[in-house]
């Protein structure tokens, strides 16, 4: 199982003006600008690792060698909004598309996951021997800074003080104590 982003948000979950302003950062000058555009990025994408998730909307390609033993397929970014395809290829690396009515996308649990329906099965087609199934799919709590929840953005700030000022153990005990509930068992 491998998994890549396809294509990354339009928007960062925090505009400058709104970091720069934060009580953990007070940084009233320019002259960083350039590097805390950068570390916004880096801050988001750390956090995104640190707990399974996409915070701004995304998309995904999930590649698998096989289908699976049991009746789904857990997707690894949450919260998934949707399923796009999934795609397979035989041992001619010929494609075909699981017909969307075969499978019930589940967004509620976390991980997200895609659920055979009642009386349906993996398809019986020879598979190419590697990365033979690929399902894309969309994560993410929302296009806009303001779907994502309060103290991720939080911790998203302790992240960027982090990065801009140097380690801190008080400061990676706060960004960590705020993460908690936010992380998804994969």
């Amino acid at each position: 199982m491998s998994y890549v982003l396809t294509s990354g948000p339009t928007t960062e979950v925090m505009l400058k003006a709104e970091l720069k302003a934060a009580p953990a950062l007070r940084i009233d000058s320019t002259a960083d600008d350039a590097a805390i555009d950068v570390q916004i990025i880096a801050a988001r994408e750390a956090i995104e690792e640190m707990i399974g998730r996409a915070l701004i909307t995304q998309t995904w390609r999930l590649t698998l060698d096989d289908w699976p033993a049991g009746d789904y397929i857990e997707l690894p970014r949450s919260p998934v909004q949707s399923v796009t395809s999934v795609t397979y290829y035989d041992t001619d690396d010929t494609s075909a598309t699981l017909a969307s009515a075969n499978y019930t996308v589940e967004t509620d649990p976390e991980p997200g996951r895609i659920t055979l329906d009642y009386n349906q099965d993996w398809p019986t087609t020879i598979l190419r021997p590697a990365n033979a199934i690929q399902i894309v799919f969309i994560a993410g709590y929302g296009d806009a800074a303001s779907d994502v929840p309060g103290p991720i953005k939080q911790a998203l700030i302790l992240k960027i003080r982090q990065l801009y000022e140097g380690p801190d153990n008080l400061v990676e005990a706060a960004m960590q104590s705020l993460l908690t509930n936010y992380r998804v068992h994969y």
